[in-house]
């Protein structure tokens, strides 16, 4: 059966989204021009059924110590079983060349291509439902999430 799911992160009051096309979002600091600016974005990578492209929502905080506080939050909105999101976080400069990323058949394996390197993202789904990830470089492995 389907239903709304919704893949979100809380951001500070001096944060707006820029710019959302597709599965990217690019954050902006308020009030700092274009040239200046710092930027983060976020590329959802995969999501089941992805509901338009990413938006601000304001959510009001149910707990202390902000009790009843506005919050703004990135929100990508998925209408599925399983949404299965990954997302990609990645801090940039004005003018600097987003990563091109790019999937295997399966999702098993994901190529970042940056500007001066090529990183190899292996997803291993275990028995126990939980992913294992690792990150290969130069074909040496140089992390990983277990």
């Amino acid at each position: 059966q389907q239903r709304d799911d919704e893949w979100g992160m809380t951001l500070a009051n001096d944060v707006t989204l820029h710019k959302a096309v597709g599965n990217d979002a690019i954050l902006s600091e308020e009030g700092v021009n274009e040239e200046d600016s710092r930027y983060l974005l976020v590329r959802m990578l995969s999501a089941e059924n992805l509901q338009g492209p990413a938006r601000i929502k304001q959510v009001v905080s149910k707990n202390p110590p902000q009790k009843d506080t506005v919050i703004p939050k990135l929100v990508f909105n998925s209408q599925s079983n399983e949404p299965r999101f990954v997302s990609l976080i990645y801090a940039m400069r004005a003018g600097e060349k987003a990563p091109e990323t790019k999937w295997n058949a399966d999702h098993s394996v994901l190529e970042i291509k940056w500007e001066d390197q090529t990183d190899i993202l292996l997803f291993q789904k275990l028995e126990n439902g939980r992913t294992t990830i690792q990150v290969k470089r130069d074909n040496q492995i140089i992390g990983g999430i277990l």
